[in-house]
């Protein structure tokens, strides 16, 4: 069972990202409000092997704490998930770091898995 750390600060898509996730019995989910709080998840369990994150956040948001993730050093894939699918917001998001983009209005379950399965197989 994969690990995968979902950060955002809207309870009902944490909770969504959650059951789709969990609910194929191959994952595991930590949950987080905002990238501080995602940050002390990655601290405390070395075994998140994938992580997603919303754009806009209270406290850290997640160009932040994908910057925070990449400073270590670390290739875990990350995929920004966000309302805001503007070009700008998505050139951001890859410059920074993350490995993929995904708007929130085009979002899917099949596309969320398929992406989460993907990099978790490159990954290894």
């Amino acid at each position: 069972m994969f690990k995968v750390l979902v950060v955002d600060d809207d309870p009902v898509l944490r909770y969504a990202l959650t059951l789709t996730l969990e609910g194929t019995g191959k994952f595991k989910v930590t949950e987080a409000v905002n990238g501080e709080e995602g940050l002390v998840c990655l601290a405390s369990d070395g075994q998140i092997r994938a992580i997603i994150t919303d754009f806009k956040m209270p406290i850290m948001d997640g160009l932040e704490l994908i910057n925070k993730v990449r400073a270590t050093g670390s290739k875990i894939p990350i995929l920004m998930v966000s309302s805001d699918d503007s070009a700008q917001t998505k050139n951001d998001s890859k410059k920074i770091g993350a490995t993929a983009f995904m708007s929130k209005t085009n979002f899917s379950p099949e596309n969320l898995l398929a992406w989460v399965e993907t990099h978790l197989q490159m990954e290894g």
